[in-house]
């Protein structure tokens, strides 16, 4: 279902650290005597005002924001930078506390500038972090993983390790956001060996619950409520209110993740009056959302539309892109449950927006890069200082020849000088076969990062099943990345509408674009051409609002021969293969280039409609419009489209090509199947008939069932 990527336990680990940093021996009233005693110096003063400010930052915020603003008015008064930068950060945290992040980092970023300005490096990589966990809260995860990434860096090469709690911990939450459970995981243990070697309970308590919401995720609900619970134990034990309030949301979360909806409603009610007594509006907006799903679902239609209002409008307030495009999917559902047709369809119009806006593919382009540049400062720092230490080395072993010299006979000089230069040669081959093995990772890592970004710019599963419900996808890429990409659209047309007549648990788009396209050449060649034919593909449909597939395709051909400057005939013939499909309840509208279409009625028979026999793209041939063929279908019928790397293959006793011939009879034999059987069979022939061959190209066949 939609609910989950702000379903992770958010907790700002620096908060903690900074709270130990400094300690809480002090009773509140022992340090608001220091504070009051004049003679003592500022600093000590200060420091004093700090305390009490974290010993209440969590069961009294608005009161610690007010001791903060006194903390800065006074540090601003005495020209004490450090603690105007200190008390500056801490209204920071302040505002996100209470789930307002982006006044947050106005304050942060005034801090920073202080703390720059100090060059204290303890005190940026601080900001750095508290900045990381602000955008992480606004869903700006590139600019997140950018600071976090930076504040670890500096801690590293400071030798402060366990400073890095918060930050791996941060990190951590945003790979849970992108789905990339494992590398959450990853950055969680290392966040919890730090609090074990520590004994830091807050540390631990945290990590416990993340590792939860992972399980929570990926279906385990038994171990997450386990996780949780433990969690929650510390949390009660440290007086942490606003970690107990996330930790009985989780545990309601995961209830409800199982189907047990009362017993999660409990949960969700309790969690939200302790986040009302915080002022927590980001953690509000999630338990608003989750209460109203549960009234949907219970049929207290009234009680489910003021909680998804009352969600939606915080998320409205603080700027939370992804919970308003959950929200407005969900009001939607309702409103058509209840018959509201007009407010149900405006809803999802605006779902659709926000979706646009959250999957920006920019977004995942950013990230990669910033995980490159990330890896590559560290590897570099890594290799300066070792570098270091082999000149230090070097130079100890050189005063030391030094002395040998002058006291040793000319035949031992001779012999050291020959040992010297055998050691240089074997020292310059070992560093020559390092620097290639370095070099051939980078260019993997490189490439797996494209993969990604590939991979974000494809339609996902959900995405797929919401146009067509009975369909399969069978995507082989030959290479890490693919020449071959599959495609959906909007009908411009026909903005998306309800059609639950076919499917009972969801919306369907109404009359969707669909197709399989195979760009030229495979692996990084082929990629880029597959990620230009993708925006290109977009782009023509949202500006021209047009749905003819051989409008489209003409238009296609164009944009590719303008931006690859094919005007002659010695320009290159980069281009692609298409089958496009306009899918509506009576018929097919399909044009082809190069590839054709098979249909499969319902009785067995197999008809297969041409593509046209020139590519998309400059080919030296005359250039004529793409033919549209309109193509009756009927309940139970089936169309095919697809690449030719299936047919292609080579395998089999003979080592010869699977060919169309084979392909067709045993898309026939098995049509009356269910389609994931369908594609679970295609996966398996094939990979018998390749046996220990390679793969000869990329792969992809979609099969769509009326």
């Amino acid at each position: 279902m939609l609910l989950s990527k702000k379903s992770i336990y958010y907790f700002v680990l620096l908060f903690t650290c900074n709270v130990l940093s400094y300690g809480q021996t002090f009773k509140n009233d022992s340090l608001w005597h220091i504070y009051n005693t004049k003679s003592i110096h500022d600093t000590i003063r200060l420091d004093a005002l700090h305390n009490i400010t974290w010993n209440i930052m969590y069961s009294n915020p608005d009161s610690a924001n007010k001791i903060a603003l006194k903390q800065l008015n006074h540090a601003q008064q005495k020209g004490l930078q450090y603690w105007e930068a200190d008390a500056l950060k801490t209204i920071g945290n302040y505002y996100s506390i209470v789930g307002e992040p982006q006044k947050a980092l106005e304050k942060y970023f005034l801090s920073l500038d202080i703390f720059k300005q100090l060059n204290n490096t303890s005190g940026i990589a601080s900001v750095f972090s508290s900045i990381g966990y602000a955008y992480s809260d606004l869903s700006n995860y590139p600019q997140s993983l950018d600071f976090f990434f930076k504040a670890a860096k500096i801690n590293e090469f400071n030798n402060n390790i366990n400073k890095n709690a918060g930050i791996y911990i941060g990190i951590a939450n945003v790979y849970v956001q992108l789905e990339d459970y494992n590398k959450a995981l990853n950055f969680y243990n290392k966040a919890m060996k730090i609090g074990e070697i520590s004994n830091n309970k807050d540390v631990q308590g945290v990590c416990l619950a993340n590792i939860g919401s992972v399980y929570n995720k990926t279906g385990n609900q038994a171990l997450a409520i386990e996780y949780f619970s433990k969690s929650l134990a510390l949390n009660k034990k440290s007086g942490n209110k606003k970690s107990e309030a996330t930790n009985i949301y989780n545990i309601g979360e995961a209830y409800f993740n199982n189907g047990e909806f009362e017993t999660s409603l409990s949960y969700f009610i309790e969690s939200a009056k302790v986040r009302e007594e915080l002022r927590d509006i980001n953690g509000l907006t999630a338990n608003y959302l989750y209460i109203g799903l549960i009234f949907t679902k219970t049929n207290k239609y009234k009680d489910a539309e003021k909680y998804l209002q009352k969600s939606l409008e915080l998320a409205n307030d603080i700027g939370d892109l992804e919970r308003i495009n959950e929200t407005h999917f969900y009001l939607s559902e309702l409103y058509n449950i209840v018959g509201k047709s007009a407010l149900s369809l405006e809803h999802y119009k605006q779902y659709i927006v926000y979706r646009d806006s959250v999957h920006n593919s920019e977004n995942i382009k950013k990230l990669a890069y910033t995980e490159i540049q990330y890896e590559f400062d560290k590897k570099e720092m890594i290799a300066k200082a070792e570098q270091e230490k082999k000149d230090a080395v070097a130079l100890k072993e050189k005063q030391q020849q030094q002395v040998i010299v002058y006291i040793t006979s000319g035949g031992l000089l001779i012999f050291l000088l020959l040992a010297v230069f055998i050691y240089k040669g074997y020292s310059q081959k070992k560093k020559l076969s390092l620097n290639l093995a370095y070099k051939n990772q980078e260019i993997t890592d490189s490439i797996n990062y494209a993969k990604r970004i590939q991979e974000a710019i494809l339609p996902t599963e959900d995405e797929f099943k919401t146009a067509f419900p009975d369909s399969f996808i069978l995507f082989k890429p030959k290479d890490i990345v693919s020449g071959d990409f599959y495609w959906i659209g909007t009908n411009p047309k026909e903005f998306p509408s309800i059609d639950k007549e076919r499917v009972s648990n969801g919306w369907r788009v109404k009359n969707p674009l669909v197709a399989a396209v195979d760009c030229t050449g495979h692996g990084v060649p082929g990629s880029l051409m597959s990620m230009m034919g993708n925006s290109l593909l977009n782009k023509i449909v949202d500006t021209h609002k047009i749905s003819s597939p051989n409008e489209i395709l003409n238009l296609l051909r164009t944009e590719i021969i303008n931006s690859l400057k094919q005007h002659g005939e010695k320009e290159n013939k980069d281009g692609m293969d298409i089958a496009l499909c306009t899918v509506y309840d009576d018929r097919i509208e399909y044009a082809g280039a190069n590839n054709p279409i098979y249909v499969i009625r319902k009785n067995g028979n197999l008809e297969e409609i041409k593509a046209d026999k020139m590519p998309v793209g400059y080919s030296g041939i005359q250039l004529k419009p793409y033919t549209n063929h309109s193509v009756k279908m009927e309940r139970g019928d089936s169309f095919y489209i697809f690449t030719d790397g299936y047919a292609d293959q080579f395998g089999g006793k003979d080592n010869k090509k699977f060919k169309y011939k084979q392909f067709k009879d045993l898309l026939v034999t098995i049509n009356s199947k269910s389609m994931q059987s369908q594609k679970e069979i295609l996966n398996e022939t094939i990979e018998n008939w390749k046996g220990t061959n390679e793969q000869t190209d990329d792969i992809l066949v979609i099969g769509i069932r009326i």
